[in-house]
C-alpha cells in the first residue's frame, strides 16, 4: 500500500506535510498555546502555595515568639558572631 502522492523523488527540494492554512498548522498552534497557558497556570498555583506556606511558618514563629537572629549575628551557633 503506497499512499505517498510523490511518485518520483528526483529534484525534490522539500516536501511539507502541513501547508499554509491547513488544519495541522491550526492544531499545532492551539496545542502550543494550550501548553503555555497550562504551564503559566501551574506556576501560579505553585507560587501561591509556597507563599501561603511561608506565611504560615512566619505566623507560627510570631505566635511562639521565636527569637530571630539580630542583624550582624549568625544564625548558626557554631559560628562566631562578627561585629
Amino acid at each position: 500500500m503506497n499512499t505517498s502522492p510523490i511518485t518520483n523523488w528526483e529534484h525534490v527540494g522539500a516536501y511539507f506535510t502541513f501547508g499554509p492554512h491547513s488544519i495541522g498548522v491550526v492544531l499545532s498552534i492551539i496545542a502550543a498555546i494550550g501548553i503555555c497557558v497550562a504551564l503559566i497556570y501551574a506556576m501560579f498555583q505553585h507560587e501561591n502555595q509556597a507563599f501561603s506556606e511561608v506565611n504560615l511558618l512566619a505566623s507560627k514563629a510570631v505566635d511562639e515568639k521565636l527569637d530571630f537572629p539580630k542583624e550582624g549575628t549568625y544564625a548558626d551557633p557554631l559560628m562566631e558572631n562578627v561585629n
